[in-house]
């Protein structure tokens, strides 16, 4: 097997330890690489070592890189990396769409290009959102999340977000602003009077008690106590209620 400089390599020689490939090949059969112990007692050192006793590690990919296997046929990583009895494996699809059991371990893949991760689409009136720039008048909306109400691209303050229940007046902690910059929330938070909530989690109130709660339709936050077994409807109490009631709720 042939390396490369930069290659990370394990060697038979000193117990499987770890070492980066650092010149070669060279020699009269080309076969002696000086590589460099990442690990182990000589850690630092670097020496010659003859291709039959480096293996080498296999890189870690990712969901949507393009890998290349040892035919040279590309496949796309769908899956993966999953520990198998002998070495780490993927889920890999071909350009027919058929997919794969590939042991990386045994017969390595090479990256060909790295998956790249989607731009966020704009924000659009009716996200739900959290501001990360009010204005210099007003501070205090930084961090609530809201619903963007209008849009005003032209202007420093393009984004109208309404917070609470929106029946306050504009400055209100249930009104609306003007804001310079807003992230798109995660579907799974909430803010409820200052405070951040996670959806996906388990909330104690001070009873003890434990509530799970969800968003409904009406993108009211309702939640249900003791009850595991059934989804949250919008019969169940409110967050606020919850809050009020039985509060303050303390992540599980």
């Amino acid at each position: 097997m042939t390396f490369k400089v930069g290659d990370e390599v394990t060697l038979s020689t000193r117990r499987g330890a770890r070492a980066s490939v650092e010149y070669g090949p060279y020699g009269d059969d080309n076969r002696v690489y000086l590589v460099k112990m990442l690990e182990g007692e000589y850690v630092g050192d670097v020496f010659s070592a003859l291709a039959y006793v480096m293996k080498a590690v296999p890189t870690v990919f990712a969901v949507g890189d393009k890998v290349r296997a040892s035919s040279g046929r590309d496949f796309k990583v769908v899956a993966g990396p999953f520990d198998g009895p002998h070495c780490v494996w993927y889920a890999l699809e071909d350009s027919r769409g058929k997919v794969w059991h590939h042991p990386n371990g045994t017969d390595p893949l090479t990256l060909v290009e790295r998956a790249t991760a989607e731009a966020p689409r704009a924000v659009q009136v009716g996200d739900r959102v959290r501001v990360t720039e009010a204005d210099d008048d007003e501070p205090k909306f930084v961090g609530r999340f809201g619903v963007v109400k209008s849009l005003d691209p032209g202007s420093v303050l393009p984004f109208l977000v309404s917070f609470g229940d929106g029946k306050g007046l504009h400055g209100d902690d249930n009104g609306r602003w003007w804001c310079r910059s807003v992230e798109l929330a995660p579907a799974n938070m909430h803010e409820h009077d200052g405070v951040t909530y996670d959806l996906s989690a388990q909330y104690r109130d001070r009873d003890g008690d434990v509530w799970r709660f969800a968003r409904m339709s009406d993108d009211t936050v309702r939640g249900n106590c003791h009850v595991t077994d059934i989804p949250v409807r919008e019969e169940h109490d409110s967050l606020a209620y919850a809050v009020a009631t039985y509060g303050p709720l303390t992540k599980v």
